[in-house]
């Protein structure tokens, strides 16, 4: 797959057919076009990494919630929303190409970059709508995150 601009106001969605409602991959190549200390200037304060949704019961995202700070959020099956954060202090600079990853199974989900746990939520994952990909914006079609995205 060629790079994909999800820049501006731009959305886009990725249907899935590999994942399974107790065990999957996510895998995204994701370059920002905006560094960790700047993401959220783009003028969405909440910008978004990667939306994995099925429905308002069943998803996977990380977004960015503040300068620095990525919020990991997790709901499966209708268990309630589950969230933790990453500090990306100084780990993320614009322009810079990363491999981006949500990886689960019916006990937790890891969200990693560059082959490193960044982040991890311990919470039991079954869901019962099995979600599509919206990278760089969130599923609704706001909240764009200015960046390009990749097949791994």
């Amino acid at each position: 797959m060629c790079a994909l601009r999800i820049d501006g106001k731009d959305v886009g969605v990725q249907l899935t057919s590999h994942l399974k409602p107790t065990r999957g991959r996510i895998r995204f190549k994701w370059n920002p076009r905006h560094a960790a200390a700047n993401a959220v200037k783009f003028g969405n304060a909440s910008a978004y990494i990667m939306d994995a949704w099925g429905d308002a019961s069943n998803y996977i995202r990380a977004y960015w919630t503040s300068a620095n700070t990525v919020t990991i959020a997790i709901n499966a099956g209708g268990a309630g929303e589950q969230t933790t954060t990453w500090d990306a202090t100084g780990a993320i600079a614009a322009g810079t190409s990363y491999s981006g990853e949500f990886k689960y199974d019916s006990s937790h989900v890891d969200f990693i970059v560059d082959g490193a746990i960044k982040a991890t939520i311990t919470t039991p994952i079954v869901f019962t709508t099995m979600p599509a990909l919206y990278p760089g914006a969130r599923q609704d079609g706001t909240l764009q995150g200015d960046a390009t995205f990749a097949s791994p």
